[in-house]
């Protein structure tokens, strides 16, 4: 399954995905306004069969660039980096995550190309990911049970000594603790909404006829 393609949209369709799941995170009971944005845009998803496809300029970038990020990761550690599609957690794949790519099942690999350059140049000097990639980065660990990532910076507009930047993230299992219980939280939310908006449905068709 190819990311990207049409079979990788359908089987993502309603779920909720790693790269979304900082938008599971809350720091308390309850959910926020962003929690129940990420809710109802999977509702509406499940119950209308069509995704909310994201385009524009610095999504282009990104996809552009990625095989070549991919490849320099590659020669820089000696290693052979495998593409995988959408990957279920649960066995009525409610969750699942996309990562850039898996070596062996010990690492995953998530990769940006910001099509800002500044946001490269940050990580190239701190030397640290970003905070708002850790849920995805310790959610594709989680869900492929592996215990390392490598989080990888690319910018081709900037010197070949200087364009990537190469991060080990180990695997923080009592970040992915909490982070499975919002998420999972996330996802029983949007499956009662989803029924009941099925339910509803049904009744008005009832009153109609």
């Amino acid at each position: 399954m190819e990311q990207g393609s049409e079979e990788w949209h359908k089987a993502r369709l309603g779920k909720v995905t790693s790269s979304r799941f900082k938008d599971c995170l809350n720091s308390g009971k309850g959910f926020t306004q962003t929690n129940l944005s990420y809710i109802y845009e999977l509702v509406a998803e499940n119950l209308t069969g069509e995704s909310k496809q994201i385009s524009g300029r610095p999504l282009d970038h990104g996809n552009e660039w990625e095989a070549y990020a991919r490849e320099y990761i590659e020669l820089a550690r000696g290693v052979k980096i495998d593409e995988v599609g959408f990957i279920p957690w649960d066995e009525d794949a409610r969750i699942g995550g996309s990562p850039d790519g898996v070596i062996g099942i010990e690492t995953v690999i998530e990769l940006k190309c910001p099509y800002n350059s500044g946001v490269h140049c940050k990580t190239l000097i701190s030397g640290e990911m970003p905070a708002e990639h850790m849920a995805q980065v310790q959610g594709n660990m989680w869900i492929t049970g592996a215990d390392n990532a490598i989080f990888g910076s690319f910018d081709p507009r900037i010197d070949d000594r200087n364009n990537l930047v190469i991060i080990d993230v180990p695997r923080d299992a009592d970040y992915i603790l909490n982070l499975i219980e919002k998420v999972a939280a996330v996802a029983d939310e949007v499956e009662r909404l989803t029924e009941q908006a099925l339910v509803r449905a049904s009744g008005s068709i009832l009153i109609a006829t």
